[in-house]
């Protein structure tokens, strides 16, 4: 049985997710420019933001596509399936030896309770991936 979670947007809302790779995961660092990758994770809720535990239940998926643009750098476009709703993200993050980089990138909208959200997201890159999002 999977365990959605439903967010209400506020003013000053941060969630933070580990990303657990679906698929595996290429190291980008020098892929030529086009190289084109996806992106597929399990999202779960953290519960100690030193260490990164997280439940055993997922709180969403993560879809993106990455484009890597060369100067190792890479266009990132983002989509958090979060309970109900969805929550876009896009920008540019370095290339990486585990994917991509760390960096931010910029929540550009919403659905459902997410309608209209807009922030940032910072992108910590290990294995696996933490993804802060500021609303």
């Amino acid at each position: 049985m999977r365990k959605e979670a439903t967010f209400t947007v506020r003013k000053g809302a941060t969630f933070s997710f580990v990303g657990e790779d679906e698929d595996g995961v290429e190291d980008l660092l020098d892929a030529e420019p086009g190289t084109v990758r996806s992106i597929h994770q399990q999202l779960f809720a953290i519960e100690d933001d030193e260490t990164w535990d997280h439940g055993s239940e997922p709180v969403g998926t993560l879809y993106g596509v990455v484009v890597v643009a060369g100067g190792r750098n890479a266009v990132c476009h983002l989509v958090f399936s979060i309970g109900e709703g969805t929550l876009v993200a896009t920008g540019v993050l370095p290339t990486g030896s585990s994917f991509v980089g760390d960096g931010w990138i910029a929540v550009t909208g919403g659905t459902e309770g997410l309608f209209r959200a807009s922030g940032a997201c910072q992108v910590s890159t290990r294995n696996p991936k933490r993804w802060d999002i500021f609303i």
